[in-house]
């Protein structure tokens, strides 16, 4: 698939994003340098990947007009309205594979709002190994939860023996990655 731009609307044709999620700017300069005159070569813009304990992480960007600085766009919102068919009433944009950081079109989908918990959920999972003491992989598990379960225990029980790094009975849990 080749890359394709689009101008995203309100910023009088300085800012464009593409169908793999990246963003540029034809402004000249940064920041308030000459903010109103159009460069001969664009450049790309760097997003920040928004961390927000309690709440969804973002990929955002903060765009200029009028010659200051705007508030943090999510790339997924202008990705769903220039990309998209944008906002849908009771649909949610989530991620293919669960990545908060590709925002890619082929990797963006709409869901409805229980698809949209469970794909929010899978992104955070980790998987978690259980080992010897001597450090053999004995079993994986695709998350906390399901290692809870298969080992009769809370799934806080796992994390606190993760968190804590404790060997009971020879045997310890530990993420994978």
């Amino acid at each position: 698939m080749a890359e394709m731009w689009r101008p995203i609307p309100g910023y009088d044709g300085f800012y464009e994003i593409s169908n793999f999620g990246e963003v540029r700017s034809w402004r000249r300069g940064g920041g308030n340098h000459e903010p109103d005159r159009r460069a001969e070569e664009p450049h790309l813009i760097a997003p920040h990947y928004r961390i927000r304990p309690g709440k969804k992480n973002s990929l955002e960007i903060a765009l200029y007009s009028d010659g200051r600085k705007g508030r943090p766009i999510p790339v997924k919102n202008l990705m769903r309205d220039i990309w998209m068919k944008g906002t849908i009433p009771g649909m949610y944009v989530t991620f293919v594979d669960g990545d908060a950081k590709n925002c890619a079109l082929h990797n963006l989908r709409y869901a409805d709002q229980r698809e949209a918990s469970k794909a929010r959920t899978l992104g955070q999972r980790k998987p978690v190994l259980k080992c010897t003491a001597d450090g053999e992989v004995i079993r994986i598990y695709k998350s906390a939860v399901e290692a809870a379960k298969k080992e009769f225990l809370t799934a806080s029980g796992i994390r606190n023996r993760i968190k804590r790094k404790a060997v009971i009975d020879g045997i310890y849990f530990k993420h994978d990655r």
